[in-house]
């Protein structure tokens, strides 16, 4: 049975990615820093901070003696606060890129030699649209997304000689909580009702319905997939069609 790395997996997109990756076939581990709010079978959960290269490299030792990790899933990330780049402070930007993107470098480096080792592997990186468009008032989110994306080409090239592909899913506005909060803080930002904050969104997407975690799930299982062996160095939307 392969086995499947979830970083962030407690709720969201992730804890449905694991969900969806169980349903596979695989051995799923969760890594996260708050705990799952059910229990799942087939999931083992490891409470770390992925922005910690010590955590790391701990649960990387960990997971090797138990055969190592086949599909590596980083999904593990934070919003960071709505504010224009003038006001924004520099420790709230340093943490955000910390966890989304120091956070997969580190988690990517440490997996990615168990799947040489192999011969075989599947990286996923959760990016977003915000790494492909604009995103005024979230400006280290967006950076943050951006680097993931550029991690992903180039470690699609680094590693395909050892048949490991390397992809970025990079949803659009999810019909989700958290991104009910999303609307919540630009709404206030701007100065505007959160309905009419929905309605800009939707009015970008060229079907006018918000993805579901269950839609971006589904593509992660593909790419972690035989099928998808072909499939390296792309990012990939699920988004409605968004356009900014």
């Amino acid at each position: 049975m392969k086995v499947a790395l979830v970083t962030g997996g407690a709720r969201g997109i992730g804890l449905c990615t694991a969900r969806r990756l169980v349903e596979e076939g695989f051995e799923v581990q969760v890594a996260d820093r708050v705990s799952v709010s059910e229990p799942l079978p087939g999931v083992s959960f490891h409470s770390i901070d992925i922005s910690q290269p010590d955590e790391v490299f701990e649960l990387a030792a960990t997971l090797q003696t138990q055969g190592g990790v086949d599909v590596l899933v980083n999904n593990a990330g934070v919003r960071g606060a709505t504010l224009p780049v003038t006001e924004y402070p520099l420790e709230e930007w340093e943490s955000v890129l910390r966890i989304n993107l120091t956070g997969a470098f580190l988690c990517c480096r440490a997996f990615a030699r168990q799947m040489q080792e192999k011969k075989w592997g599947r990286i996923v990186n959760i990016s977003s649209m915000a790494g492909k468009c604009p995103y005024p008032l979230r400006s280290a989110y967006a950076a943050s997304k951006w680097g993931l994306i550029g991690l992903t080409l180039t470690l699609a090239q680094e590693l395909g000689e050892d048949r490991i592909t390397v992809n970025a899913v990079c949803p659009g506005p999810v019909a989700n909580p958290g991104m009910e909060r999303v609307l919540e803080a630009r709404a206030t930002a701007a100065g505007q009702s959160v309905a009419a904050v929905r309605d800009e969104f939707l009015r970008r997407q060229a079907i006018p319905e918000m993805p579901r975690e269950e839609d971006v799930a589904n593509l992660v299982a593909f790419l972690a997939s035989e099928a998808a062996w072909s499939i390296t160095g792309q990012a990939i939307d699920v988004s409605s069609g968004y356009r900014a």
